[in-house]
């Protein structure tokens, strides 16, 4: 019993020194940014002493050195004054405690998120645990509301707490708005998040990285995103697969004793994340950029029968019948020993047949509308002549002007000899 007490003890001993080293080898990323902005502004001003002139900005007139310091120090004031009020603004109560190591800033946190409006009983607006994937987050960067981004830093790996983040520290007075304009979190509320700390890794730059640890957190987003795409989160799962491709996406190494990408091993990988992301644009309306992905795809395999079937899939909802109906076509060809997928392939065929008859009846019925739009009115119908009523109108103006003068002098002779034997008769 001595002996395993000793050796907890100097478990224990290490993991704090180790901790305590971290802490000590780190800087903040506010003292981080800060540092920069000072650095930033020195650098300007080395170089307008070395010009002997201060340019105009955005046609503004150039400041002096002093309003330039006073500036810099009102935006460092600000910054400061900001995150204070992030600081006080959240309160923690630890329902399980963790152990080491502690998470600190810049550190790759892998965490369960549940986000409640005003109480532990109040509605959820967000939960990493119906999505059924934990998030996976850089401590400190701005990834999670300001108030809750502050107090993870308190946490440790396997412990689960329990945040209450005040306005100032979450939404503030607007809240919160989706993509479709619904509002999510009403403003001045206060949010309630339950968190448990899954894992704790040091992050690594992704330029230091070695080109297996690329593959294998690309392979790791990739599998995230395949389960929230099962889940029908297709905007995560998004997510998760642009993380996945920037991990893939990178140069080759000169140094041959360390390649730093193998086409072979990498390849197939990259095929398969774009084409995730081409079943992911399907679904949330942006064709255009899957059509990206796959011409990618097929620049370096033009005969790749799933890429091949979602680009007509791209075009059919594009409305592109005929480019749609040729890679339909290509795609059964290249899939001819696929049973299944040559059948996929005839069916999308079929509803495309449909979907192109359906869409040449609408614009039949809307031309005929159109015309009937612009047929003229009854009243503006051309009205028949009088001499199509009267036949006899049309001899009389056929008449020689002799013959007209005396058969309407006969005609008002006739009329006043009748006028004036009624006049006698009364």
């Amino acid at each position: 019993m001595a002996l395993e007490r000793v050796r907890l003890a100097e478990e224990e001993k290490a993991a704090l020194a180790e901790a305590q080293k971290r802490a000590n080898s780190r800087v903040s990323l506010e003292e981080r940014r800060m540092k920069a902005l000072v650095a930033e502004a020195r650098r300007y001003e080395e170089e307008e002493e070395e010009e002997g002139m201060k340019p105009w900005v955005n046609g503004e007139p150039p400041i002096s050195k002093e309003e330039r310091a006073q500036i810099i120090e009102e935006e460092r004031e600000a910054h400061e004054r900001r995150q204070r009020e992030y600081q006080c603004s959240w309160h923690k109560r630890v329902t399980e405690q963790g152990h080491a190591p502690g998470v600190y800033a810049n550190d790759r946190v892998t965490l369960h998120l549940v986000g409640r409006l005003r109480s532990l009983e109040g509605p959820v607006f967000d939960s990493s645990r119906e999505r059924g994937v934990p998030l996976i987050i850089t401590a400190g960067g701005g990834s999670l509301v300001p108030g809750l981004d502050k107090g993870l830093l308190t946490c440790n790996e396997g412990e689960r707490c329990v945040f209450t983040v005040q306005p100032e520290g979450a939404y503030g007075n607007g809240g919160l708005v989706d993509a479709k304009g619904a509002r999510v979190v009403p403003g001045n509320c206060t949010l309630v998040f339950e968190v448990e700390v899954v894992k704790v890794d040091e992050m690594v730059e992704m330029w230091q990285m070695f080109p297996d640890t690329k593959i294998k957190y690309a392979d790791e987003y990739r599998e995230r995103g395949n389960t929230l795409f099962r889940n029908k989160y297709f905007k995560f799962a998004e997510e998760e697969y642009e993380l996945a491709l920037g991990f893939l996406l990178f140069e080759k190494q000169e140094d041959e004793q360390q390649p730093f990408v193998r086409e072979k091993e990498h390849q197939p990988l990259l095929h398969a994340v774009r084409l995730n992301l081409m079943a992911t644009k399907l679904r949330t309306g942006r064709e255009d950029e899957a059509l990206e992905h796959g011409e990618k795809v097929l620049e370096k395999e033009p005969n790749h029968p799933k890429v091949l079937y979602r680009m007509g899939q791209a075009h059919a909802q594009l409305g592109n019948y005929e480019k749609a109906q040729d890679y339909f076509e290509k795609a059964m060809r290249a899939s001819a020993e696929d049973a299944d997928a040559v059948r996929s392939c005839q069916k999308e065929l079929e509803r495309l047949a449909k979907r192109e008859e359906r869409h040449t009846l609408l614009h039949k019925k809307a031309y005929a509308k159109m015309a009937k739009a612009v047929k003229p009115e009854p009243s503006e119908a051309p009205q028949p002549s009088p001499e199509e009523d009267y036949p006899w109108l049309r001899s009389f103006v056929d008449m020689s002007w002799p013959m007209r003068f005396l058969l309407s002098l006969a005609i008002s002779s006739v009329m006043f000899v009748f006028y004036t034997s009624r006049q006698t008769s009364i």
